[in-house]
């Protein structure tokens, strides 16, 4: 059993550069290994499985596959046909098998799929041709669908078919001592092409193996091996089983001209849990024997060196079982045994006759392909169960129940390997329903009880799974918990070698039309086989997988099931506080149990935070590790507590706080409630609940300032702040507050306003509505109070609440403010125009209270300009004392009493301007005025009338002279007369004189002081100083007539640096005559 390793290499070398003509070299020994390869990624990492690729087609097996008949075993070389089956139960139970659990899709199938599945602590993994998928056991999808070649071509690839060649009859296992999975597919490099036959596989033929590194398929690694099954003959329908000592594996060997033997093997699973070297020692079964299964272990392991045993039915007998046992010595490789010396059955078993299908399985329809059952052998996996020391072999088949109908025959063989006993047996149709049952997969849980899962379809029932059961109080040879359907089929698979298609419509489920013929994908082959494990958690869980068919092809279903007895008796239990105080933790206790039996998977605990409540904290104190994911602290929502399993009789305990809200009210119910997935017989335990009473509480304090304190004068306003703050735990509810105002005098509120609800006033009292008020939360009330009179106000706060308050100490607070007289006395004064000196001018001074208070002993000072004379004065209230002009110390003074709020007096005051005020003089007149009550606002108090002196003086000039004519040469005496009619004073007057011509006269002189102009003889300026009013002057001009005859005419005007108001009065001409 062993041969050079170079050997091997160069024959997997040789095999991947793609040659068909193997040398004699690569003919080695068969059951050479090649490993380990490691894989150390995650399986998301790869590629994921092209599944409509998948529909391919096993490789047809050359000539006869049915062993050759034992002469010993059976007068008849012809299997027995027409027996009457006694075992069949047509006395059905009421039906007490329970419904799925799950329920869901695994990949779609080739053809045939050779469905698969097992199930682990954590994971389930479904195989198909010629991928495999992983799920959590919730049903949730974690990786694949990933080919078996894409594994095995990942880096390290194994440089064999198994990276890139075809690929079938897939298995994947669960090792429960080793928390291990392993899968396995046999692979060969292809087909050979003409003349060979169609299909005809190349050898040499390898098994693929992989082992996970660890409990984690997903991400876990893998240890990858080839071994090398035979040179020359095809490892169809390998088979493989999980013993404490190896992994037993068996396979239907192949030539081309037709079945070859069983061949069986022992893999060393302590190296290749290891990550060593493959070791394996294998035998091959006399050729009379086909398609042996080994047994699988479940649950408890049997007694220590109990070999593992492989069984098989006789096709031409059909009333035996065959039993070898396989005992492997890996010390001493020589010492290892199996069956016999010749390698037959140590046992055969004779069992209830039987008659095999002459026909295929029936489907609805018209022009159907009908079924394959593979009725010719034992359905994997035959399973091996240690009950109390008790042990059996589990084993079932397809058989004619009548018609071509098939059922499904099954057998408890008890102590298999040393004294095998045929303990029950059993055919299973339902009563004979007409509805075939068949590729049956069984398992047994820990308690004995069986179940077994199958396809059904008949001409009117397309092809679907169901399942059935029996509990080990059942009587023995029934399924007496009856029959549940996981899924029902839909549709057909269409006879495509007999249908002219148009469209792939009309090829059936699954089918493709080309060139007018409907592609094989829709072929006769079904299953090979399904899959029935048992749930290592609990031992007591069946997980089923295999193919039904829908409208959309032929596809598989994973689903899972427990029987009765297979349940837990889940318990939640809680305690709290019967009252609490809003504002406050509170804490819960809860505890979780499992009383039993058996262990329950995928246990929730929930909790969710009861209303007016928030979440604080929450811990584990006891018992095994729960995963809990909580709300925020603060927050609201639900504590979920997960647990993979909770074991029979284990319990946990939690503590679980929260905060009581402030608005909180009545009573608090909290509720937990537990679930898991095994059935519960005891369902009023799982949820319970704790109702606590809340007692309300809330401190109220208020207090109230006014602002300003100070006393405030009348007409100002004051602002009273309320401020009502909730001290205590809880929310207080219905708050009120009243606000009751009393005052010496009239007084009016301004704005009243609330940062929380809303006020009103009524009679002096204010009223707010404040509503709920939180914890911690405050509320101002602002009061605005004026008044225009000298008052006090005095007020008294108080709040209230529907809610307890502890404290009512706190509930009130006094304010008070003081408002002082105030008038704002506003004076103004204004002059009438014109302002001409020696005129009188008016002074109107006006006086307002503005308010607010009545102004008492009213006073006005006036301080009038020193230019005025002849003052009177007219208060229109009231009396005055005239002053000195010019005398800030002795102003006028005018007492007018008292001014109503809005009150206004005036004053008129006339003098007369000095006549000799200069032209352009500005007179400022200042009053002021006050009052007993307080002016808020002395800028107002005081006003000036300011005004600009125009001087006017009317000068009127006449001359005479002292006759009216002359003789030439005689004197003539001008008399010029200058008088100031006022009303101001004349400054600077200046008369001058246009004089006669020097031929008609000559100046001689005057009395006026005046001057010749030196440049202009004639002209004569006299300068006269100011003229008052009223005031003249006359001077005289002597001039001496010539002798010429004639009028003399003489001109003198008058002028002054005074504005002249008539200036026609300002010239005159005087004409005298020569004469005899």
């Amino acid at each position: 059993m062993t041969m050079i390793k170079e050997k091997f290499v160069f024959c997997l070398i040789f095999l991947a550069i793609g040659s068909l003509i193997l040398p004699s070299l690569c003919l080695a020994e068969s059951g050479q290994g090649l490993g380990p390869f490691t894989f150390d990624g995650d399986l998301n990492s790869l590629p994921l499985a092209d599944l409509r690729a998948q529909s391919q087609v096993e490789a047809l097996r050359p000539g006869s596959f049915l062993p050759a008949p034992i002469a010993s075993a059976a007068s008849s070389s012809a299997p027995s046909l027409g027996s009457i089956d006694y075992l069949i139960q047509y006395n059905l139970p009421v039906e007490n098998i329970p419904s799925p659990i799950l329920d869901f899709p695994g990949m779609p199938g080739g053809n045939p799929p050779d469905t698969n599945g097992v199930v682990g602590p954590n994971h389930y993994i479904q195989t198909i041709n010629v991928s495999f998928e992983i799920w959590d056991k919730q049903g949730s999808h974690l990786a694949g669908p990933t080919a078996f070649t894409t594994l095995f071509a990942s880096a390290p690839a194994t440089g064999t078919p198994c990276d890139n060649g075809f690929t079938s009859d897939p298995v994947v296992l669960y090792d429960p001592q080793a928390d291990r999975f392993i899968l396995t597919i046999l692979a060969f490099a292809g087909f050979q092409p003409p003349p060979a036959p169609p299909r005809t596989p190349i050898p040499p033929f390898y098994e693929c193996i992989a082992v996970s590194k660890t409990s984690n398929p997903v991400s876990g690694g893998w240890h990858k091996y080839v071994l090398l099954a035979d040179n020359t003959n095809l490892n169809d329908f390998p088979k493989l089983a999980v013993w404490p000592d190896a992994y037993y594996m068996s396979a239907n060997m192949f030539s081309n001209s037709g079945f070859s033997n069983v061949r069986v093997w022992a893999l060393d699973k302590s190296t290749l849990l290891s990550g060593g070297a493959l070791n394996e020692q294998h035998f091959d079964v006399p050729s009379a024997y086909y398609s042996l299964l080994p047994s699988n272990m479940n649950g408890t392991p049997p007694p220590a060196g109990a070999p593992n045993v492989f069984a098989a039915i006789n096709y031409y007998n059909s009333n035996v079982i065959h039993l070898w046992n396989f005992h492997v010595d890996w010390a001493v490789p020589a010492n290892s045994t199996f069956g016999d010396g010749s390698h037959n059955p140590n046992h055969t078993v004779t069992v209830s006759p039987y008659t095999l299908l002459s026909a295929p399985i029936t489907q609805p329809g018209t022009n159907v392909v009908f079924l394959d059952t593979l009725g010719d052998r034992l359905q994997y996996p035959a399973q091996y169960r240690n009950v109390g020391g008790t042990q059996s072999l589990w084993l079932n088949h397809p058989v004619d129940t009548g018609s071509n109908v098939s059922g499904v025959r099954w057998y408890e063989i008890r102590d298999p390997s040393s004294s095998p006993t045929l303990y029950q047996q059993g055919t299973w149709n339902n009563g004979g329903d007409g509805v075939s049952r068949w590729m049956g997969a069984m398992g047994v849980d820990r308690f004995g009880n069986m179940a077994i899962g199958y396809n059904v379809s008949s001409s009117s029932v397309s092809p679907g799974i169901r399942y059935a059961g029996r509990l080990v109080t059942d009587a023995l040879g029934t399924l007496g918990q009856g029959e549940a359907t996981l899924i029902d089929g839909s549709g057909n698979i269409i006879n495509c070698t007999l249908q002219n298609c148009v469209q792939d419509s009309d090829c059936g489920a699954g089918g493709t039309c080309t060139n007018s013929t409907c592609s094989a994908s829709c072929t006769g082959r079904w299953g090979d086989y399904s899959g029935m494990w048992i749930d290592p958690v609990d031992d007591c869980t069946f997980w089923f997988t295999g193919e039904y068919v829908t409208g959309g092809g032929n596809v598989t279903r994973i689903g899972n099931f427990a029987l009765p007895g297979c349940d837990a008796d889940l318990s939640v239990t809680k305690t709290g506080p019967t009252t609490i105080t809003v504002g406050s933790d509170m804490a819960y206790s809860i505890a979780a149990s499992n009383g039993g039996p058996v262990s329950v998977q995928f246990v929730t605990m929930t909790d969710m935070t009861p209303s007016n409540t928030t979440f604080v904290s929450f811990t584990q104190n006891t018992g095994p590790s729960f995963t809990c994911t909580t709300p925020a602290v603060g927050g609201t929502g639900s504590v979920n507590c997960t647990i993979a399993a909770l074991a029979d009789g284990d319990s946990a305990t939690f503590t679980l706080i929260v905060h009581v809200e402030a608005n909180a009210s009545g009573t608090i119910i909290n509720t937990a409630q537990v679930s898991g997935q095994e059935l519960d017989p005891e369902t009023g335990n799982n949820r319970t609940s704790v109702a606590t009473i809340v007692i309300e509480s809330a401190d109220l304090q208020l207090t109230k300032q006014c602002k300003p304190d100070t006393p405030i004068p009348a007409g100002g306003t004051a602002t009273c702040t309320i401020l009502v703050t909730n001290l205590g735990s809880g929310e207080a509810r219905n708050v009120a507050v009243t606000d009751t105002v009393l005052s010496s005098g009239p007084f009016t509120f301004g704005s009243i306003t609330t940062t929380v609800g809303f006020c009103s006033v009524t009679a002096g009292v204010v009223a707010c509505n404040l509503g709920d008020l939180a914890v911690s939360a405050r509320a101002t009330i602002t009061v605005e109070v004026s008044s225009n009179d000298q008052v006090d106000i005095n007020d008294t706060a108080s709040v209230t609440s529907s809610t307890l308050d502890p404290n009512p100490a706190n509930n009130t607070a006094t304010g008070a403010v003081h408002f002082t007289g105030s008038a704002d006395l506003a004076i103004t004064k204004t002059a009438t125009p014109p302002f001409i000196a020696g005129t009188n001018v008016t002074y109107t001074i006006n006086v307002i209270n503005n308010g607010p208070s009545a102004a008492p002993n009213v006073v006005v000072t006036d301080t009038l300009p020193s230019q005025l004379s002849n003052v009177s004065f007219t208060p229109s209230q009231g009396s005055c004392i005239g002053g000195i002009p010019g005398n800030p110390a002795q102003p006028l003074t005018c007492t007018l009493g008292s001014l109503a709020n809005g009150a206004s007096a005036t004053i008129t005051v006339v003098g007369k301007i000095d006549a000799s005020t200069p032209s352009g003089t500005y007179l400022n007149n200042n009053a002021s005025v006050s009052s007993g009550a307080a002016d808020p606002n002395n800028g107002n108090n005081s006003a000036s009338a300011v005004i600009q002196v125009l001087a006017q003086a009317d000068l009127a000039i006449d001359k005479t002279s002292d006759k009216a004519t002359y003789k030439p040469s005689s004197l003539v005496t001008y008399t010029v007369t200058v008088k100031n009619l006022g009303p101001s004073d004349a400054q600077a007057v200046v008369v001058t004189d246009a004089l006669p011509d020097l031929k008609q006269a000559i100046y001689k002189s005057d009395t006026g002081g005046c001057t010749k102009n030196a440049t202009n003889p004639t002209q004569l300026t006299c300068n006269l100083g100011a003229l008052q009013v009223a005031q003249s002057r006359s001077f005289q001009i002597y001039l001496v007539v010539k002798g010429s005859r004639g009028n003399i005419n003489n001109t003198v005007s008058v002028s002054s640096s005074t504005t002249d108001p008539v200036p026609t009065n300002n010239s005159v001409t005087k004409t005298v005559k020569i004469g005899k």
